[in-house]
């Protein structure tokens, strides 16, 4: 069942969505971050979110209230509050997923918030200073447009990028990380999960996991071949059933076919 909600800030207002389970609780709790370069289309994980669902999980997918990220923990933390005030949520079970930018601002949560247990970031650009100067040689439109969302060049306004880049965080993110990536994705190529690995173990933290696919976009597609969805929610669901230590239910027919099961 989906509810649409509005997140609210003092006077910053954000549209939401909850999948609810359709089993009884408690469940384990998600909060889900959308990409993009605005604020967010609370309707695009939809794909991993309504398997979640089917399978047991509360799923928020949230919304951002500027295009620069610099709020966006902010922003998961009002889904993590709407979870936190759901009596039928476990709060020992509670994770963020982000795609994209999402998985950038959802590793920096899980740094910044306790209520976190275990963080998913689906291609995600987590130095993004690496990943700008990229797009400036091989995608300069694109580039252009990330300059927009970041108010200036890497050397231009550091900070501004330190704040928001998941690889700044990694000495402090203590939680379970999952990362997945498409090795044909040109928007944040799987070299920005590699690199989030590598600062993740150089700072000591043990468990972080990596799955890359062959062939897949940034969309998870193949080419013209169309989208493999299913690959990644099956990634997903399996590993969070075993890091938040689910007693998996019964998946229903929506959650059976969205994983090819």
């Amino acid at each position: 069942m989906a509810e649409l909600i509005e997140l609210k800030d003092g006077s910053v207002s954000l549209p939401a969505v909850v999948h609810r389970p359709a089993q009884g609780g408690p469940w384990p709790g998600i909060v889900f971050g959308p990409g993009g370069l605005g604020q967010g289309n609370i309707h695009e994980p939809d794909w991993l979110a309504k398997p979640l669902a089917a399978a047991g999980f509360m799923v928020v997918t949230i919304s951002y209230r500027a295009a620069y990220p610099g709020d966006d923990n902010r922003d998961y933390g009002l889904g993590l509050d709407v979870l936190q005030n759901d009596l039928g949520v476990d709060q020992s079970r509670i994770a963020l997923i982000g795609d994209s930018r999402g998985g950038m601002s959802a590793l920096r949560t899980a740094a910044l918030d306790q209520r976190v247990r275990a963080v998913v970031g689906l291609a995600p650009p987590c130095d993004m200073k690496h990943n700008v100067r990229g797009t400036q040689l091989y995608a300069p439109m694109r580039h252009q447009t990330q300059l927009v969302m970041m108010g200036g060049e890497p050397d231009e306004v550091p900070e501004r990028y330190e704040l928001v880049q998941a690889i700044s965080y990694a000495d402090r993110i203590k939680v379970p990380v999952l990362l997945v990536h498409g090795l044909f994705d040109m928007h944040a190529p799987v070299e920005m999960s590699l690199y989030m690995e590598r600062e993740l173990r150089r700072h000591g933290h043990k468990d972080v996991t990596v799955e890359t696919l062959e062939g897949l976009g940034h969309f998870w597609e193949r080419q013209h071949l169309g989208d493999e969805h299913y690959r990644v929610v099956d990634i997903v669901l399996k590993w969070l059933v075993k890091t938040l230590r689910c007693t998996q239910p019964t998946p229903s027919k929506e959650a059976t076919l969205s994983t090819g099961a």
